[in-house]
């Protein structure tokens, strides 16, 4: 599609030369227009993936997959826990979910992103919902995204990938 696309320029352009001399400036306008728009449908199309440094390498090299993917101006990141780069997680509920909070902070910013450009989060508990949780969660929704509230659903699970983890957070962001 993008090769007919060039082809197509190039036959309006000696058309256009035919019936009048076109200047060199110009062709080369339209060839940078053209090239432009190739380089970012390719750029656009084409995922990157990311690691976080410290657990996200722990986690590449244990179960081999990446932290965050960015395609154009989309992120998507892995769900992130509330543990350290050692994977320990702290006692304290409202403390692991402060550190996953951190911790999505750490692996959108490897793709480019930040908190102001999520827009769509998922996250995933285990043990219920105690008021502390939605408390302390939106508190912290407040903090890092204090001029929009983004989409969000919770799920209550069984069970995550560490044994005494309690919340697992997923985002989506929009990068504009």
């Amino acid at each position: 599609e993008s090769r007919l696309w060039v082809h197509g320029l190039v036959r309006r352009s000696r058309r256009a030369s035919a019936e009048r001399p076109a200047s060199l400036s110009a062709c080369m306008r339209s060839l940078a227009a053209a090239l432009t728009w190739l380089i970012k449908g390719k750029l656009m199309t084409t995922p990157s993936f990311f690691i976080t440094p410290g657990y996200g390498t722990r986690l590449h090299d244990a179960l081999h997959y990446s932290q965050a993917m960015r395609i154009g101006d989309r992120v998507e990141i892995s769900g992130q826990g509330g543990w350290n780069d050692d994977l320990v997680i702290p006692e304290s509920i409202e403390e692991e979910i402060e550190q996953a909070f951190k911790n999505v902070e750490r692996t959108l910013a490897t793709a480019g992103a930040r908190w102001p450009h999520v827009v769509h989060v998922n996250s995933y508990h285990v043990g219920g919902f105690p008021p502390v949780i939605n408390e302390t969660m939106a508190k912290l929704y407040r903090h890092y995204m204090p001029d929009r509230a983004p989409i969000w659903t919770q799920l209550g699970i069984e069970a995550l990938g560490l044994p005494t983890m309690r919340i697992e957070i997923r985002v989506t962001a929009i990068i504009a």
